[in-house]
């Protein structure tokens, strides 16, 4: 889709919102409010016994993941990198990027006026991406060739909700099957929204495999695919999943995989989940 003059406005809206920050990248303050209350108290203590601010250290490891910058390349106005690694391991494991996600999934569709604001229809896709040069190796996460792509690394699975925001993502290894991480991706958000009803999938999960493994759960699962009207492309329904990549991977960090760990890797595309919506939430309060 073309940019018309609006878009260029809401660009250049967005960066004069944030021409007083240190980074580009930083939180507004209305953006940190909507969120601080999930960020957890200290637990971790700096060298020198100085509290951090968590602010700075949320916008730090922002900064890593938009910019793809290696966590040792930290600019010097952010809190020492050792420090800010630790923090984002913690929130990593107790699942704060998760919670923040659906916090700001949920008001984003109550502003929009949705009658359920837990999603019924969800999409469903699969990407492989390259690993970066510390694949494998004892105690990381090992990489894998996928033979349909000719890719050798890792593969990761998003499922959406009908317009395209985030609501779960799994990462595993290149080898792994599509229809083996798009069944693992939607049971956990069966889990997570009990609601969901169906899910829509391209042409790599056809198969009746695909189909009876998510009716256990509960879930219709449909083809959707693309075609051609008197020679020009259409697209469907399930254009909402492809642009959430597209969204996803203007973070740096996520157009390969660098990351040791699958779990890591996936704390990024939660984080850049949030940063999309955080963003379009501080559009509206600027209005």
């Amino acid at each position: 889709m073309p940019w018309e003059p609006e878009h260029r406005e809401k660009a250049q809206n967005r960066l004069d919102q944030r021409k007083d920050l240190p980074h580009t990248t930083d939180l507004l303050d209305c953006e940190w409010d909507a969120i601080k209350c999930y960020i957890p108290p200290h637990k971790i203590v700096a060298v020198n016994r100085v509290l951090l601010d968590l602010r700075s250290v949320l916008n730090a490891i922002i900064y890593i993941d938009v910019t793809g910058a290696q966590w040792a390349h930290l600019p010097k106005t952010f809190p020492k990198y050792k420090s800010v690694h630790k923090y984002f391991m913690l929130w990593t494991r107790l699942g704060v990027f998760d919670k923040i996600n659906i916090s700001v999934i949920f008001e984003e569709r109550k502003r929009e006026g949705k009658d359920n604001i837990a999603p019924t229809v969800v999409l469903i896709d699969t990407q492989s991406r390259k690993s970066g040069s510390n694949r494998g190796g004892a105690g990381l996460d090992e990489s894998g060739y996928d033979g349909a792509k000719k890719v050798l690394g890792h593969k990761r699975a998003i499922v959406t909700d009908s317009d395209g925001r985030l609501l779960e993502a799994e990462v595993a290894s290149g080898d792994t099957g599509e229809r083996v991480l798009g069944v693992r991706t939607v049971e956990q958000v069966k889990s997570d929204f009990p609601s969901v009803i169906k899910a829509l999938g391209d042409s790599g999960y056809r198969g009746q495999p695909m189909v009876d493994a998510l009716a256990e759960i509960g879930v219709e699962f449909e083809v959707v695919t693309s075609g051609q009207k008197n020679g020009v492309f259409v697209p469907n329904c399930r254009w909402p999943v492809e642009r959430a990549y597209a969204l996803l991977c203007q973070c740096r960090r996520l157009c390969n995989n660098n990351e040791r760990f699958n779990i890591t890797h996936r704390a990024m595309i939660m984080l850049s989940s949030i940063r999309i919506h955080l963003r379009r939430m501080a559009d509206c309060f600027a209005v």
